[in-house]
């Protein structure tokens, strides 16, 4: 349980990370390609959602501790 945890942190911190560079893409693109529009206010929780999907990815995938049977 413990390494679901650390592995959760590292996925919240390194999907942040990810995100900050996925949405300044995306506005740089969008922002060379059709000028400013509405929707680019919309990028500022880009971070936020690929980082909460990270920590899912790893909550779904990594299986739980061993039970301990008796």
């Amino acid at each position: 349980m413990l390494k679901k945890a650390l592995l959760s942190i590292a996925a919240l911190i390194v999907g942040f990370i990810a995100g900050v560079i996925l949405s300044e893409i995306l506005a740089v693109a969008g922002l060379a390609l059709i000028g400013p529009t509405s929707w680019l206010a919309g990028l500022k929780f880009v971070p936020f959602i690929v980082a909460s999907f990270s920590v899912a990815a790893v909550w779904i995938w990594l299986p739980a501790g061993k039970k301990a049977v008796k």
